[in-house]
């Protein structure tokens, strides 16, 4: 069976899930501007969409959350490396397993 949800449906769900993680403002800002990103190009389409599955992952498993003084721990010159994928405020979202 298909179920369709709205985008904000979508990311309400992921950032509820979220939530249970870490209750931070500025980290929540900085995953509703990357899973706005994802939902907005696609990325959930056409497939099983779990909520606490892509959180779990992406917190636990594939992102960190650092700040510019942290770069140099992760290896990462300047905010133009490729592992950065979302800003906000003085908080980057990283993938660490690469």
């Amino acid at each position: 069976m298909a179920i369709t949800i709205s985008e904000d449906l979508a990311l309400d769900l992921l950032l509820d899930e979220l939530d249970k993680w870490h209750p931070n403002d500025d980290v929540r800002e900085l995953f509703t501007k990357y899973y706005e990103q994802e939902i907005s190009s696609g990325v959930y389409d056409n497939g099983e969409f779990d909520p606490m599955s892509i959180v779990d992952n992406d917190w636990v498993n594939w992102k960190a959350v650092i700040t510019k003084s942290e770069f140099e721990d992760y290896d990462i010159e300047d905010e133009d490396d490729d592992r950065i994928v979302c800003k906000y405020g003085n908080l980057y979202l990283i993938e660490f397993y690469t």
